[in-house]
C-alpha cells in the first residue's frame, strides 16, 4: 500500500486562532482518513504568551494531541517575550525561527498556510 499522505503546517501569531487551527486539523483527520499525514500548529509572534499560562496551554497542548496535531513554538519569539521554555507546558515542540521552518518543510512538501 503506497499511500500518499498530505502533511500540513498553520501559522498564527493571533492567540484566538489556535483553537479554530486544532479543530481544522481533527476536521482534516476526519475527512482525509489514512491520507492524513502530519498537521504542524507553529506559533509565533505574541501568540506565543498564551502558553505561559500553564493550565491554559496544556489545554491546548491536549485539544492538539487528540485531533492529531502538534503545536510548535517559535523560539525567537519566546526569547522576545522572555519565556523560557521550561516555564511551559509540556507536549510543545520548538523551532528556531518560524519563517525560516515554514519555509524549509515548503520545500519537503508540506501544505503551509499562515492565517
Amino acid at each position: 500500500t503506497n499511500i500518499k499522505v498530505n502533511n500540513y503546517i498553520m501559522t498564527t501569531d493571533v492567540a484566538g486562532y489556535v483553537p479554530v487551527v486544532i479543530m481544522t486539523a481533527a476536521e482534516m483527520k476526519l475527512k482525509e482518513g489514512n491520507k492524513f499525514g502530519k498537521f504542524q500548529i507553529v506559533i509565533y509572534g505574541e501568540a506565543v504568551k498564551q502558553f505561559a499560562d500553564k493550565e491554559a496551554g496544556q489545554k491546548l497542548v491536549a485539544m492538539a494531541k487528540a485531533s492529531g496535531a502538534t503545536i510548535i513554538l517559535c523560539d525567537f519569539a519566546l526569547k522576545h517575550f522572555g519565556i523560557s521554555k521550561e516555564s511551559l507546558p509540556k507536549g510543545l515542540e520548538f523551532v528556531e525561527n518560524a519563517f525560516t521552518y515554514n519555509l524549509e518543510m515548503l520545500k519537503k512538501g508540506y501544505f503551509v498556510l499562515g492565517v
